[in-house]
C-alpha cells in the first residue's frame, strides 16, 4: 500500500477514536437489514358447479383477500372446471391420492393447494360441509387437497373456504373463529381466532425465507 494511503487511513482511525465513534460503523459494506419476504401460495380452485368457473368467484376472491391481509401472504390462484361425477367417488372415499392424480392430469402443473368447490344443489350428501386432507401440509408439499360444499351465501362460502385452507396452513380445530370444531357454528365466525391465527402465522413463518435465525425468531414475537 502506498505510504500516502497508509497515513490517510491512520488519520481516519485516529479522528474516529477522538470523537468517540466507530470507524467500522460507517463502512458502506455493512450488512443491510432485509425484511422477511411474504410467503407465496399458489391455489387451484376446481369448480364442479356445472363447470361454471365463475359461479363462486366472489367467495374465492373474498377468501383470498382475507388471507392476504391477515397473514401478509401472496396468493396466486387459478380455476379449473371439472365434472363432479368424475371426482365424486374418490371424494366419498377420501381417496386423496386418486383425486390428486385425476386433477393433476387435467391441470398439468403443480400447486401448493388444490381446493374443490362443490355446489350443494347438485352434490349428493357427503356428511361434511368441507374436508382437508391434513394439517400444515400447504407449503410443505405440493398439491395438498381440500374441498368445500358451497351454497348461495358469499359470507358462508368464504368461511368454509378459509376453514379448510386454515387446516392446510397449520391450524387445528379451535373454539372460536373460522376454525371452529363444530361446522354448524362457522356461520357465526367473523375472523380467525387467536389460537388459529398463531398456528397459521407460525406455519407460514416456518416456510418463509429469512436472513438469519434471529430474524425468524423476531418475526414470531
Amino acid at each position: 500500500m502506498p505510504i500516502f494511503n497508509t497515513l490517510r487511513l491512520l488519520g481516519l482511525l485516529l479522528a474516529s477514536s477522538l470523537c468517540g465513534c466507530s470507524a467500522a460503523a460507517n463502512l458502506p459494506f455493512s450488512a443491510p437489514q432485509v425484511p422477511a419476504a411474504p410467503a407465496r401460495l399458489s391455489v387451484l380452485f376446481v369448480e364442479t358447479a356445472g363447470i361454471d368457473i365463475e359461479k363462486f368467484r366472489p367467495s374465492r376472491e373474498a377468501a383470498i383477500q382475507e388471507l392476504t391481509l391477515t397473514f401478509n401472504i401472496e396468493v396466486a390462484s387459478q380455476t379449473l372446471g371439472l365434472d363432479l361425477a368424475s371426482l365424486m367417488q374418490p371424494i366419498k372415499r377420501h381417496d386423496f391420492a386418486d383425486l390428486r392424480q385425476l386433477i393433476r392430469a387435467k391441470a398439468r402443473q403443480d400447486y401448493d393447494i388444490i381446493f374443490i368447490t362443490i355446489d350443494q344443489r347438485t352434490a349428493p350428501p357427503l356428511g361434511y360441509t368441507g374436508y382437508a386432507e391434513g394439517i400444515g401440509l400447504a407449503l410443505a408439499r405440493r398439491n395438498s387437497l381440500a374441498y368445500g360444499v358451497l351454497g348461495s351465501s358469499l359470507l358462508q362460502n368464504k368461511r368454509i373456504i378459509l376453514h379448510e385452507l386454515g387446516h392446510l396452513l397449520g391450524a387445528a380445530h379451535s373454539f372460536s373463529g373460522y376454525i371452529l370444531f363444530d361446522s354448524s357454528l362457522i356461520r357465526l365466525a367473523d375472523g380467525f381466532g387467536v389460537k388459529s391465527f398463531n398456528e397459521i402465522q407460525r406455519h407460514i413463518i416456518s416456510r418463509r425465507p429469512f436472513r438469519s435465525p434471529a430474524d425468524a425468531a423476531s418475526a414470531l414475537k
